[in-house]
């Protein structure tokens, strides 16, 4: 099992650089990507990439500078994966020594001097639970 599966992600900037490493990489730790960008071909070889190894992913040609697009990304990866993030609470004790456990192993080695909020999307305009 990968370290994603069971999950869905949107992975803007897919077309090239860190976006289509990102994407390929969550879809070899099992998660379902929507992978966005405004280079149409290059989003389908991407997909075409993750689908041959057994991956899952659609392509979504947007341009994030635009308002609307935003709307689109997300009701679209909606209704592929039907659900969507933020996960609406806080992060656990459990969740956050993870994180911790994360930035301090070979993964994180890139990674210096940040401050990483662990709230569940909240601070983005996720919801509390109840």
């Amino acid at each position: 099992m990968g370290l994603l599966t069971g999950k869905s992600g949107v992975i803007v900037g897919a077309s090239s650089g860190i976006g289509h490493a990102a994407a390929i990489l969550f879809a070899e730790e099992g998660a379902q990507v929507a992978v966005v960008a405004r280079r149409k071909e290059k989003l389908e070889k991407l997909v075409e990439t993750i689908t041959a190894k057994g991956g899952k992913a659609f392509a979504i040609q947007a341009d994030v500078s635009v308002a609307a697009d935003h709307e689109r990304i997300v009701s679209e990866t909606v209704a592929a994966f039907g659900r969507s993030h933020p996960i609406g609470r806080m992060g656990t004790p459990r969740e956050t020594a993870e994180l911790a456990c994360f930035l301090v192993s070979d993964r994180a080695a890139n990674i210096t001097g940040q401050a990483i909020l662990v709230d569940g999307g909240y601070a983005i305009g996720g919801q509390r639970a109840a």
